[in-house]
């Protein structure tokens, strides 16, 4: 007769491992959330707000234009023009502006010409010498003509200039050969006495002049006739 040998049976350990779940790492946002949370003027603050309903619903109304606007602006700023591939010139250039080429020669002289006539027409005014401008003035020309006229009438009355150029400009300049045309815009100071007393006294008499010149073999370039009109008296 056969003896069944006894099954031995095992028994699970008491020490048998039991799973466990981690714990999830606390993250920098819940912290500072829950740093807040612990703080009692936090909840002051939010308490405070939750009695204005409305300044509640006005922040958050300014809040939600303010990334409205966000969101808008990359559509309405202009799209940057885009660089060109990497060897590839450039066609477009900014524009360069043109330096005016300089004065000729004559030009230069014609102006020099006309800035020493206007210099000595205010020492001859002050000291009633016409032969001041004898140098600048065709000896035939109107301009000499004239000048003779209004300085023997200067001299009867017994009057003098006290003349200040403040500023001027040239309008226009024209040379041909040997004759030339200076359009300028002259502002002159002008005191005018008789007998020593003041008589007249005019500031900021604004002129257009035309001086029409003709070169000379010998003397250069002289003033012919000078035509002035009064703009502001």
């Amino acid at each position: 007769m056969r003896t069944q040998r006894p099954r031995i049976r095992r028994r699970q350990s008491d020490t048998a491992a039991v799973e466990t779940t981690p714990e999830p790492t606390a993250t920098l946002t819940g912290l500072v959330v829950e740093w807040l949370a612990s703080r009692p003027v936090v909840d002051r603050i939010a308490a405070a707000l939750l009695r204005y309903p409305r300044v509640l619903m006005a922040m958050a109304g300014v809040l939600g234009a303010l990334l409205v606007i966000g969101a808008l602006l990359p559509l309405l700023a202009p799209a940057a023009a885009p660089r060109p591939a990497a060897g590839v010139a450039s066609v477009a250039a900014s524009p360069v502006t043109p330096t005016p080429p300089a004065a000729p020669d004559a030009q230069r002289a014609v102006l020099a010409v006309i800035t020493s006539y206007n210099q000595a027409s205010i020492s001859a005014g002050l000291l009633m010498r016409p032969d001041l401008l004898a140098p600048y003035l065709a000896p035939d020309g109107e301009a000499w003509m004239a000048v003779q006229a209004e300085y023997e009438r200067r001299q009867a009355r017994g009057e003098t200039a006290d003349a200040a150029l403040t500023r001027w400009g040239v309008l226009q300049i024209q040379v041909a050969d040997d004759t030339a045309t200076v359009v300028t815009q002259e502002q002159w100071d002008v005191v005018t006495s008789v007998g020593g007393e003041v008589i007249s006294s005019r500031r900021g008499v604004l002129t257009r002049n035309a001086y029409r010149l003709r070169r000379s073999p010998t003397a250069g370039w002289l003033i012919v006739s000078v035509e002035s009109m009064t703009l502001v008296a």
